[in-house]
């Protein structure tokens, strides 16, 4: 999957990091508990003070959690949550997609075990899956297919514009993009959204306008409850999230890459 993007210099600090860690998991790292990483270094686009973004998923009845802490200069951001609560982010939206979101991004297991991987990929394609089918035609692409989960990601949070430009404005975006082509089409085939037929894929879940309408409601309030909680319930942190966002594009000057995005985003 998305380690081929991943250069092995990149692979290894990050795994270094991880066992550095372990201590920190409610499991220590001694009861089947797996980490993810997602964020700069998995396109290889880190700076020296870049975070480190972990997911810690385990076979606890815990309750998410969110720390912060270093690794060699790096500042480090690790959530931790159950895998039953990682499935359920998916297909129930538990949090909003907090969680099953960050997978619809490049990201990479550090795991031998390919269920893990299954588990993953599940996930994201039940949490976006619904929101996907009213975006599209009958039969799709595969290109279609991930541009419309994209577009559909924005109708929940506009503000996922500037962390996809990340990837749209990536020197290697071609292989990103076809990567994530690979990738997010075979998430919505195993969450059972979309299957292949002779000419394309064909969505093979209907959904009714009020079941959408309701579930983005959900998935919106879910989204920045739990963002509040493990920011220090934070009350503001909507506004935090969304400066910042504002603040990359205006500070990069990417106005017009940004529009020149959602135009790629919205063509055939």
């Amino acid at each position: 999957m998305y380690q081929e993007l991943m250069s092995n210099e990149s692979y290894s600090f990050v795994l270094r990091a991880t066992q550095s860690l372990s201590r920190h998991t409610v499991d220590k790292g001694e009861d089947g508990g797996y980490w993810v990483n997602y964020g700069s270094f998995v396109i290889n686009t880190q700076q020296p003070n870049s975070d480190i973004d972990l997911l810690y998923v385990h076979q606890n009845p815990e309750p998410v959690s969110r720390m912060s802490a270093s690794f060699e200069g790096h500042p480090v951001t690790i959530y931790q949550l159950s895998e039953d609560d990682l499935l359920n982010d998916g297909e129930m939206a538990k949090f909003g997609g907090y969680f099953s979101g960050k997978l619809l991004n490049p990201f990479v297991i550090l795991s031998e075990d390919s269920r893990h991987n299954e588990v993953a990929l599940r996930s994201a394609g039940s949490f976006i899956g619904p929101h996907t089918v009213h975006q599209t035609a009958e039969v799709n692409t595969p290109e279609r297919v991930l541009k419309d989960t994209v577009l559909a990601r924005l109708k929940l949070c506009p503000w996922y514009d500037s962390y996809f430009l990340r990837y749209y404005t990536h020197p290697d975006f071609e292989r990103i993009w076809e990567v994530m082509l690979k990738v997010v089409c075979r998430s919505l085939e195993i969450s059972g959204d979309i299957q292949m037929s002779r000419d394309g894929y064909r969505y093979v879940r209907a959904y009714s306008e009020q079941e959408l309408h309701e579930r983005s409601v959900a998935v919106i309030a879910r989204f920045w409850s739990l963002g509040s909680c493990l920011h220090s319930s934070m009350p503001d942190f909507p506004d935090f999230y969304m400066k910042k966002a504002r603040q990359h594009v205006e500070t990069n000057q990417l106005k017009e890459r940004l529009e020149e995005m959602m135009r790629f985003l919205h063509a055939p």
